[in-house]
């Protein structure tokens, strides 16, 4: 993430890159927060998402009015600790539209290259019946046996996320 972040933030004018850095950051614990599957010390969340949230309005958005907030953005930051506190405060894992953007890929791939364009009807005939497969559990959990999958090296984490995590992950 290090080495992207860095990318990022070269575009943003100097006057905003070290705010730019730490709302980064901050909307990266937000996020592994909010989309895990461990136990979430809601209150703490809660009062760092605020934190993040002023500290976006405070730095960005008024000045120079460079920095919208989108609709996701709001939801993230105003409303996902509510989220987690009605999942028994547990961070949301696989429940989260994630897997919903990942079937909007699949779909568009799948009409536009393994679909017949004869008709609609059986166009999305053919996406419906790929994506019921591709959802079946005995296909889902195959391991393809021709392909070798390397797990990639995790890099090691910056302090400022290892803090904001511990403290707002029960571990």
């Amino acid at each position: 993430m290090t080495q992207h972040k860095d990318v990022l933030v070269e575009c943003v004018p100097e006057v905003f890159r070290e705010s730019f850095k730490e709302l980064i950051d901050r909307l990266w614990v937000c996020i592994k927060v909010y989309t895990g599957t461990s136990k979430v010390n809601v209150e703490e969340y809660k009062k760092f998402c605020i934190e993040t949230y002023e500290f976006l309005l405070a730095n960005f958005s008024n000045t120079n009015r460079w920095i919208s907030i989108s609709p996701t953005l709001h939801s993230l930051l105003a409303n996902s600790w509510e989220i987690i506190s009605a999942n028994d405060g547990v961070g949301l894992g696989e429940y989260t539209e994630g897997g919903l953007e990942n079937s909007n890929k699949f779909l568009r791939f799948y009409r536009t290259r393994l679909s017949r364009k004869n008709t609609q009807t059986s166009n999305l005939y053919d996406c419906i019946t790929r994506l019921w497969l591709r959802g079946d559990p005995a296909i889902r959990d195959s391991k393809p046996t021709s392909r070798v999958y390397k797990k990639k090296e995790s890099e090691p984490q910056r302090s400022f996320v290892d803090r904001h995590l511990a403290k707002l992950l029960e571990m």
